[in-house]
Formats: C-alpha cells, structure tokens, sequence
C-alpha cells in the first residue's frame, strides 16, 4: 500500500521534464495524503488535478474511494476493469512514503530517486477521481520495509499508458518494466505521520 507521497519539484521542471502544454502554478507538497486534490496528466501534454480516492460510478457516498490498485487483479476486478482499459493516468511525484515496524514504533521511510528526481506512478482515472496502482516490492531493500510498491513507469512508457488503444498484452510490458533498482530507502522524521503537517522536515533524513 502507498498512503503518502511529495512533489517538491518546481512548476518549470515539470513542465520541461513530462513536456506539458499548459501553464501551471504549484507549491512544493511533502506530505500528499489521500482525498487530496493532486496533479496527474490524462493526456500527453496536458496537466489535470484529480482527488485522490478512485471512485467507482457505483460506490456508495458513504464509501471511501480506493487509493491504490493491485496490479494483480486490475484486468478482472469490477472496481477497476474499464479503468484499466481506458482511463489510465500519470501522477507525478518525487517520493513516496512507507512504514516499518520497529518495536514498538512505526518508521516511516522516505522512498525516491537520487537527487529526488522526478517520476510518475501508473494511475487510474474516474470522473475527477484517481489511485495508484502498486505491486510486490522489487528489491530486497524495498521488501525490507513495506512488501509492496507503487508502480513507477519509465518515461519511454509514459505515450503507451496514456493511450486508450493501447492493447492489453502491450500494458503487460510497460507494467513489467519499471523502474525499482534505483531507488533510495531514506529514515525521515514521524511527523509525516501526521497529514496536516508539510513541510520539508517529512523528508529530511534522520540523524
């Protein structure tokens, strides 16, 4: 499961990096919680903000949306099969969070590229909604803290997820090569615990 994540990244290097179309203005965010409103990108070029909780058109208003989606059942699981299909999406980041139980306190892990570089989990889209979907972590450093992971897509991937007629079997291929060995497993501070609380301190490593 991925519950949190940030993106620090300026608006000029997100603009140049998923070479976007349209102008946008963001505030760096270190602590991303679920029911958030967060920026993804639908269309090749083209930036979106969506609530993060997928919400199927039959989920009750009582009901809390899904923030991730295994990549295990997405083809034959009701709440995300036509999503899959069709409405795959980008969202951006340049970390994310995890915990470890460490006796008798949950450490949390800050998880991220060297120099923070920015990324995009694999998505997927409903009405003005969206979720992450994750899988078995894929290194032993990774599995080490949590058993799974978010899926990082690599850039040369991006066009053949966002498109609807990409075919199912070629989904296939750009789940299965992502990107995991790079990744850094960082100690922060629990003050991430708390979703009211960013600032850069949720990412600073622990002395």
């Amino acid at each position: 499961m991925c519950g949190r994540f940030g993106l620090k990244a300026d608006p000029e290097t997100i603009i140049e990096y998923f070479q976007l179309t349209n102008s946008l203005v963001l505030t760096p965010r270190y602590n991303i919680a679920p029911s958030q409103v967060i920026p993804v990108i639908r269309t090749v070029g083209i930036l979106d903000f969506l609530t993060w909780g997928f919400r199927p058109k039959w989920l009750q208003e009582d009901q809390n949306g899904f923030i991730n989606a295994r990549i295990e059942t997405l083809a034959d699981k009701p709440a995300f099969r036509n999503a899959f299909k069709k409405q795959r999406c980008l969202i951006i980041a340049d970390g994310y969070f995890e915990w470890k139980q460490v006796g008798n306190l949950k450490q949390p892990f800050y998880i991220t590229l060297p120099q923070h570089k920015l990324f995009a989990f694999a998505g997927l889209w409903e009405g003005d909604t969206c979720c992450l979907i994750t899988k078995p972590a894929a290194t032993e450093i990774l599995n080490k803290v949590h058993g799974r992971m978010p899926v990082i897509l690599k850039p040369e991937h991006y066009a053949a997820w966002l498109d609807a007629a990409t075919k199912e079997q070629d989904l296939a291929v750009v789940l299965g090569d992502t990107i995991a060995i790079e990744l850094q497993v960082i100690a922060v501070s629990t003050k991430v615990n708390n979703p009211r609380n960013d600032f850069i301190e949720c990412i600073s490593p622990l002395h």
